[in-house]
């Protein structure tokens, strides 16, 4: 549930907000059990339930006849004009629907008043992104890699832009001013910031549907008639995972997939021979490839059935309740999407605490996780490439333990303890390798996790805000990371010393407050759970 927020200062409404109120409302929009604009701490604008709003509720539902699509961007007066340049607005190309509502956007913004979308266009802020801070202000992220990505994407950004803006010349329609970078950059970041795509039939943005902030909330978007879908009310009540759908970051040196197959030719140079018992691993390494890349093709990013998007009058675009409820005096909030805290920043210009799914980085080659002279050898089998492990705050990293285990595994080892925790020798060994590598991101950073935790009690800009919560979040995870690391080798010393796997919980755990055992015990759940049935076998 949604509480109140008490120092929450709901704000006039100016006359140009209330012209776009009533041209809403006459539209066939309703609205809901909240009001816009409010002021939250620590200083931005989002929206308020003026009395609870219970799960099934409809916040806003916007008429198919009020949606702004590029159906209606491609039926235009500007038609002409995609057709006669179809080689740059290309059906096929990727980018599509963002130029054609973007070009359209522009379009319907100079005509002013006589458009029939002024009021909604006039209320489309021209938003802000890591690409507009200041050299300082990135500084602040203490993350080099997402400020080099942030400087990619401006870069790509100015390409599209320059590619679009000599097909607009040649048509000599639009007028010099219309076609400048930054006329352009506000059209395309609302394509990115205030659109729905996904789950509609075209890229659609939804008058009054734009005032909810975003949140790891369930409340979601639906277009359909007023039987909502059950699908789509389930879309986000799990979270899943936690597993993030954000965007490929772009570094300076490329990202590699590491497969468990390749992991075994780099831990065994020499081959293995079909004849000998460590043959197993080459089938279990292929085994495991395979049901990784089952995994990646089930994991669903694109679009419903067609048939379920299928245009209609009687639909409507509705921002509907999940499975919570916001008190009266509460923030509303709904889902954007499953994404980290660089996502977010990188997109909409804010980061979140305490967000699910979020994540810290772990950036290296691979000699980085062995020790003496085979470190060398693998960084010349391997060619010093990139690899990249997300660590999440609520479990085990598993693709590190096992790129690591793998590594330092040798025929001393059980065969099965390859890519399994099945030796507690090999396992200590790992988990002292992977606090190493941990501790050492930690120290990288200019400033301690307890320095801005007091410096986050300030009042702060908007931006040195949202930074400080940038880092201070990445922070806590290389710290809960350092905290289970710990734990397992602990109670692996204790298994050590022959005390069975419940006793040397039992005897960790002894004393520790409830929440902060929960915590360790939910994280290394998975991870014991497979090493007891390797443990109880042998």
């Amino acid at each position: 549930m949604y509480k109140r927020v008490p120092m929450a200062e709901v704000l006039p409404k100016s006359p140009e907000f209330e012209a776009y109120m009533k041209w809403a409302l006459e539209s066939g929009i309703k609205i809901n059990k909240v009001i816009y604009p409010v002021r939250f701490p620590p200083g931005y604008i989002g929206t308020m339930a003026t009395e609870r709003i219970n799960p099934g509720d409809i916040i806003v539902s916007v008429p198919n006849s009020s949606l702004f699509t590029t159906k209606i961007a491609e039926k235009s007066d500007l038609n002409e004009l995609f057709q006669k340049y179809d080689d740059f607005f290309d059906e096929d190309d990727p980018h599509y629907e963002d130029l054609i509502l973007a070009t359209y956007l522009i379009w319907e913004k100079s005509l002013g008043e006589r458009s029939k979308w002024y009021h909604f266009i006039s209320h489309q802020p021209k938003s802000e992104t890591l690409q507009d801070w200041s050299i300082e202000e990135l500084q602040q992220l203490q993350d080099p890699d997402t400020v080099y990505d942030a400087k990619q994407q401006m870069g790509f950004t100015l390409k599209l832009w320059g590619g679009w803006k000599k097909v607009m010349l040649k048509s000599k329609i639009f007028s010099p001013a219309m076609i400048e970078f930054p006329e352009f950059l506000w059209a395309y970041r609302l394509l990115s910031t205030r659109s729905f795509g996904k789950f509609c039939p075209y890229t659609t943005f939804a008058p009054m549907a734009e005032f909810l902030n975003h949140n790891n909330t369930c409340t979601y978007y639906y277009y359909g008639t007023t039987e909502v879908s059950s699908e789509s009310a389930k879309r986000y009540v799990n979270f899943s995972n936690g597993e993030d759908h954000d965007d490929d970051m772009v570094f300076k040196k490329p990202i590699n997939k590491i497969t468990c197959k390749k992991l075994i030719e780099l831990a065994c140079p020499g081959g293995i021979k079909q004849d000998s018992e460590m043959y197993k691993l080459v089938i279990e390494s292929e085994s495991l490839d395979n049901e990784e890349r089952k995994n990646d093709e089930e994991k669903d990013y694109g679009k419903p059935d067609s048939e379920v998007l299928r245009e209609t009058n009687e639909k409507e675009l509705s921002i509907i309740a999940g499975n919570e409820t916001y008190e009266e005096g509460s923030e509303v909030y709904m889902s954007y999407g499953r994404y980290s805290n660089r996502m977010l920043l990188a997109t909409y210009g804010f980061s979140l605490k305490d967000n699910i799914y979020n994540f810290a980085r772990i950036k290296t080659s691979l000699d980085r996780f062995i020790i003496g002279e085979k470190a060398y050898e693998i960084r010349s089998l391997d060619n010093n490439k990139v690899y990249l492990f997300k660590l999440k705050s609520d479990t085990l990293c598993k693709e590190l333990f096992r790129v690591v285990r793998v590594l330092n595994w040798t025929n001393n080892f059980p065969v099965n303890a390859c890519f399994s925790p099945a030796s507690i020798d090999l396992e200590m060994k790992v988990i002292e390798i992977i606090l190493g590598v941990v501790n050492e991101q930690i120290d990288e950073f200019p400033t301690r996790l307890e320095e801005d935790l007091k410096i986050v009690e300030n009042q702060l800009t908007l931006r040195h805000y949202f930074a400080m919560v940038y880092r201070i979040e990445i922070k806590k995870i290389l710290h809960k990371q350092v905290k289970y690391l710990l734990a397992a080798r602990n109670i692996f010393e204790i298994i050590r010393d022959g005390r069975s796997i419940d006793h040397a919980f039992e005897v960790f755990f002894r004393g520790m407050k409830e929440e902060e055992k929960n915590e360790i015990c939910e994280a290394m759940r998975t991870y014991f759970r497979t090493f007891r049935i390797y443990h109880e076998n042998n």
